[in-house]
């Protein structure tokens, strides 16, 4: 599909993820398995999670699932060299393409052979 940047779209369906998890949000944001771990972002630019898992199976379309950020805060600060999550609303007001060209810097792809 190229290797250009991509981004989408979605909504939070449901504040609690599969089985009544409730560290998942439940996304209608389509992704594939090399999209996991892909940051999930508020209008207002700040990263509300990160993508982990979707439904998969007959009828199923776009259900997926987002670890919510302040669980992978958690889980970070018991890692040696914490820092803590910098809130930054450097994206506050500026429309999805300028957050888009603001952003895209700050991604990057991890291959794992």
């Amino acid at each position: 599909m190229g290797d250009s940047y991509k981004v989408t779209d979605g909504i939070i369906s449901s504040n609690i993820g599969y089985m009544n998890d409730l560290k998942y949000y439940q996304i209608s944001v389509p992704f594939q398995p090399d999209n996991s771990g892909g940051a999930l972002f508020d209008k207002n630019g700040n990263v509300i999670g990160l993508t982990s898992a979707k439904l998969i199976g007959k009828g199923l379309e776009n259900v997926g699932y987002a670890i919510k950020i302040a669980y992978l805060d958690l889980l970070l600060r018991n890692l040696p060299n914490y820092e803590s999550l910098i809130s930054d609303n450097t994206l506050v007001g500026k429309t999805f393409e300028e957050q888009i060209k603001i952003f895209k810097n700050d991604v990057c792809l991890i291959k794992v052979n």
